[in-house]
């Protein structure tokens, strides 16, 4: 991780709802959750925020890094229809080791629609799939 990764650094994500977005496509063959609102679900808003969280880390990350969200605490304001644009800017508010602390704001072209404090950790990338493929393995054996 470089020692530009500081509070401060913020990224600006731009995007248009998209029908696969919208609540009903969450779980189509689920008769409750086809028959709501064809609105931005929330599991797509958390979706994005990462993705913005995800870009302003980038540029701050050392060859063979990632970073995974650890947490997330989400007010989700305002329904958004499909086809509105929307803006989500992530901006660093904590940086200790390997863990940083984001401020995040979503708006789409009418309201603010979401606002939500995120937690990601920097990590080495084979380390994590190393640890992945230990837990697929040991699931595949249980099965069998």
């Amino acid at each position: 991780m470089k020692a530009s990764l500081a509070p401060g650094i913020s990224h600006l994500l731009r995007t248009q709802v998209e029908g696969r977005q919208l609540v009903p496509a969450l779980f189509p063959d689920s008769p409750p959750i086809a028959s709501m609102p064809r609105v931005l679900a929330t599991a797509w808003l958390v979706a994005l925020m990462e993705h913005a969280c995800i870009l302003a880390l980038e540029p701050h990350l050392d060859a063979g890094e990632a970073s995974v969200g650890t947490g997330i605490d989400l007010t989700h304001l305002a329904p958004t229809p499909e086809g509105i644009r929307v803006t989500i800017e992530a901006t660093c508010t904590e940086v200790n080791k390997r863990r940083s602390v984001w401020t995040i704001v979503a708006r789409d072209e009418v309201d603010e629609i979401g606002r939500a404090t995120h937690e990601r950790m920097v990590i080495e990338a084979t380390r994590f799939a190393a640890a992945l493929a230990a837990k697929e393995d040991l699931l595949a054996q249980a099965r069998t």
